[in-house]
């Protein structure tokens, strides 16, 4: 190898160096800052919160309603203070539908959360989201409501 190619090869080690480590920052640095408390324990390669289509519910919102109906449980010991609320549940859709790393972001009750988080984990794979054509690993908050009057 002359003198030339090996600063060439350097030079292009270099940039793909920094074009590779330039999309990891991208990638990770649109996820909001009051996630990272929730994520401390997650890989977050690859992770994404803004993307080009969004990971959704198979069948659309149809088979999301029906799949609440089904599956949806108030806690007996909720529903017997009369607690009520909306749980926050945070959790990430994966290229291939699955959903992983489900926790509850707020505090409303103790048997609320439980029981959100249950039901997330219950649901059948999810459509991906996409970004830039390819499919991703995306961020997801899906709020559970708990309410009496319903």
């Amino acid at each position: 190898m002359n003198k030339f190619q090996t600063i060439s090869y350097r030079l292009i080690k270099a940039l793909l160096t920094f074009t590779l480590l330039f999309s990891f920052v991208e990638a990770t640095a649109q996820i909001p800052k009051e996630f990272d408390k929730y994520l401390q324990k997650t890989d977050t390669t690859n992770l994404y919160w803004q993307v080009d289509k969004n990971p959704s519910f198979k069948g659309g919102y149809e088979s999301l309603v029906n799949f609440y109906q089904k599956h949806f449980i108030y806690p007996r010991d909720s529903r017997k203070n009369g607690i009520e609320g909306i749980v926050y549940v945070l959790f990430i859709v994966e290229t291939n539908g699955e959903i992983t790393n489900v926790v509850a972001t707020n505090s409303v009750d103790g048997y609320l959360e439980k029981e959100a988080v249950k039901f997330i984990k219950k649901m059948p794979k999810w459509i991906p989201g996409e970004k830039d054509g390819r499919k991703v690993r995306v961020l997801n908050i899906q709020p559970v409501k708990f309410s009496l009057k319903d």
